[in-house]
């Protein structure tokens, strides 16, 4: 029923509609009118006077800046199914209106699963661009890039204590809630931009090269580059486990010294760098894991650590790129980043 949207090498060029490249071969005869009895969520918005063309357009260019992956599109029911860069998976829908509302196009957004205070912004964003109005731009250096704490002092016995925790919830006898909560936290405490970048630092550093925290290192690798699979769905347990990782993880290599990295020089030439790679190549059918890739990918270039063949990987970096161009900003942000520390 869904189509997964998945551009090929020529579509996936800078040129041309945002929503042909996404595959949302909509118009306005295959847009349903809204059933007479559907109450429409309160984020619904009306957009008179316009052709479903010019909406859907608007709407997948938002989604493409917004870097939100659109994981298929429903031709019949004119429906995509999308998941935020904080795993919120939602629908966006639409409809012809009826009646007084027949002038004009409906688009609805349904939140399923998850919860962020970046939904609001997103959602805000669909719905003023469906109308063809202005709509805030995100920041391209983080989500929280303004949220840095005016205080960065580390706490070590707070930062030992909140790794403890963590440790005990990722035990494989905890249920998969206590999983997410864990690595939800690791991805937190190790962003620069909510911690403060010593206190970042200081805690990834600690992943790396304490003992103590070899468990909690070991799950993020394990989790981050095991878990793969092109049949991912929205509600996968193992997608959100898997981008939780991997946004660990791109954390922790962006902060952590070149030293302290030198802790999983083995572990990054023989199975890090070939995976992220993977990734990175395969950004058409997973955009958003290429991207998370990318951020990894980019301090281990930058810090020196041996790549291999590093002509494979420049091509599956301009490849994904392109991709980023046609549906995923973040994407091609960081593989831009990837290509200029390659040099």
């Amino acid at each position: 029923r869904f189509m997964r949207a998945q551009p090929t090498q020529k579509d996936a060029t800078p040129i041309g509609p945002v929503a042909t490249a996404m595959k949302w071969s909509t118009t306005s005869t295959n847009i349903p009118t809204k059933p007479e009895y559907h109450p429409l969520e309160r984020t619904a918005v009306f957009a008179e006077h316009t052709s479903a063309e010019e909406v859907v357009e608007r709407v997948c260019k938002v989604i493409r800046a917004r870097s939100i992956d659109v994981l298929g599109y429903d031709l019949k029911k004119a429906k995509a199914k999308c998941v935020t860069q904080d795993n919120v998976d939602f629908r966006v829908r639409f409809y012809r209106g009826r009646k007084t509302y027949s002038h004009g196009i409906i688009v609805e957004v349904q939140r399923r699963y998850g919860f962020a205070i970046s939904f609001y912004a997103d959602t805000a964003a669909i719905l003023k661009a469906a109308k063809g109005e202005e709509y805030e731009q995100p920041d391209t250096k983080s989500p929280f890039a303004g949220d840095k704490f005016a205080v960065d002092e580390y706490d070590e016995s707070a930062g030992s204590q909140m790794l403890e925790v963590v440790s005990t919830m990722l035990n494989e006898d905890r249920t998969v809630e206590e999983h997410r909560l864990a690595l939800q936290t690791l991805k937190s405490i190790t962003d620069s931009n909510k911690m403060g970048e010593t206190t970042a630092k200081k805690i990834s550093e600690k992943l790396l090269t304490n003992e103590n925290t070899r468990f909690i290192r070991d799950v993020i690798l394990g989790f981050g580059l095991s878990d793969r699979t092109d049949s991912y769905d929205e509600a996968d347990e193992e997608y959100e486990r898997r981008s939780l990782a991997l946004s660990v993880l791109a954390n922790v290599l962006s902060n952590a010294s070149r030293d302290a990295l030198q802790s999983i020089q083995a572990p990054a030439q023989k199975t890090i760098i070939p995976t992220l790679t993977e990734d990175i190549a395969n950004a058409e059918n997973q955009v958003r894991m290429a991207h998370l890739a990318a951020r990894c990918m980019e301090p281990l270039i930058a810090k020196g650590f041996q790549l291999g063949n590093d002509s494979v990987l420049r091509e599956a970096i301009i490849a994904a790129q392109l991709v980023g161009q046609a549906r995923y900003a973040g994407l091609e942000i960081e593989a831009a980043r990837c290509l200029k520390v390659l040099g």
